[in-house]
């Protein structure tokens, strides 16, 4: 969004966040949800501080970071992840593009270099990036069904539900739905 170009599907983007996600019903929701991550992530560091085992901070946040990710948006927990082949897939699809970005490019830094991608790190960025829109777009269709044979009422709404259920401010112009395209791009993001 804070790149995005201003047009019809940016206000729509931003209508969406102001009212859907970003409000303090919203946020009050979820605040247990990100204690409970947090704490979670002290008794880890606890347990290994316990057994005099070295603690790699930045693995340890960005475990934190992602499970609670994983429960905003899809709610599940990442100890679940090791049960469903897919969700860890895209767990390590998201390491590898955090390395990917993080990774000094030679190209940034020679410009006339950029056509040659001579480490190669476009063409790994691509590949990771259809891969992990795939993933994501088997959770949103395995979602949808999931949603048309269960009974949903009852369950806490994660960001998923809100993008799935959002049909804009009048629920008739074209600008104002989102696609499912649109869906996976922003969860990618």
């Amino acid at each position: 969004m804070a790149m995005g170009t201003y047009g019809p599907h940016w206000k729509m983007l931003r209508r969406l966040y102001n009212s859907e996600l970003f409000t303090n019903k919203r946020m009050n929701e979820t605040a247990s949800l990100r204690r409970t991550c947090v704490d979670n992530m002290i008794n880890l560091v606890w347990e290994k501080a316990q057994k005099c085992v070295s603690v790699d901070v930045a693995e340890v946040v960005f475990l934190m970071a992602f499970n609670l990710q994983c429960q905003l948006v899809f709610s599940c927990d990442i100890n679940e992840l090791s049960h469903d082949g897919d969700k860890m897939e895209f767990f390590k699809l998201i390491q590898t593009m955090t390395g990917l970005t993080g990774a000094p490019n030679v190209s940034d830094f020679f410009p006339y270099l950029r056509r040659f991608d001579l480490q190669g790190i476009r063409r790994k960025m691509t590949k990771t990036l259809v891969s992990g829109l795939e993933i994501i777009s088997a959770a949103v269709e395995q979602r949808i069904e999931d949603k048309k044979n269960v009974d949903w009422e009852n369950r806490r709404k994660d960001f998923l539900d809100v993008l799935l259920d959002y049909e804009g401010r009048n629920g008739n112009d074209a600008h104002e739905n989102l696609s499912r395209k649109d869906i996976c791009a922003l969860i990618m993001v």
